[in-house]
């Protein structure tokens, strides 16, 4: 039984996006995105906290998906359809995570079931118990040529059947 909660919630987040999206493409964990060719989603747990009592195992995860897509218009691509490829892939990762209104239960059911039958080991006994969905930010990679579109999510998760 793995204890590295934010390794697993990153990989449960991707597998999730990925089994679900038709533009999920190139989606990675948060440790596998480094240097990643554009467009990627990369799927990041920032921080956990465990709850109380202290050996509950149950953490409060803070999760951020990011999605990068380029915004080169040197690739002899017209600008609109850039930008156009950009919305519908932030469209379809964001509505993924709002589809559920009112039960963040519902949607943890589906990503736990999803992350548990990718047949990462890692994940056999991954609980993801409730999504909330926090805000949104939007922002520029100069770096990459980038624009990176995030969606951060609060997960409750423990392992182990709770």
């Amino acid at each position: 039984m793995p204890y590295n909660i934010l390794s697993c919630a990153d990989k449960a987040i991707a597998a999730y996006i990925a089994a679900n999206n038709p533009s999920a493409s190139n989606v990675y964990p948060g440790k596998n995105a480094t240097d990643k060719e554009l467009p990627c989603i990369i799927c990041y747990a920032q921080s956990g906290q465990i709850m109380e009592p202290a050996h509950s195992l149950i953490y409060v995860v803070d999760m951020a998906i990011m999605i990068k897509t380029s915004c080169d218009v040197d690739l002899n691509i017209p600008p609109t359809t850039i930008k156009e490829d950009s919305e519908l892939r932030v469209r379809h990762v964001f509505d993924l995570f709002h589809v559920v209104v009112g039960s963040g239960h519902a949607l943890a059911d589906d990503i736990t079931q999803t992350a548990q039958a990718s047949g990462d080991f890692d994940l056999n006994d991954f609980v993801i118990q409730s999504v909330e969905v926090k805000n949104q930010d939007a922002g520029f990679e100069p770096k990459t040529d980038a624009w990176v579109d995030t969606l951060n999510l609060e997960l409750i998760c423990s392992v182990g059947r709770q």
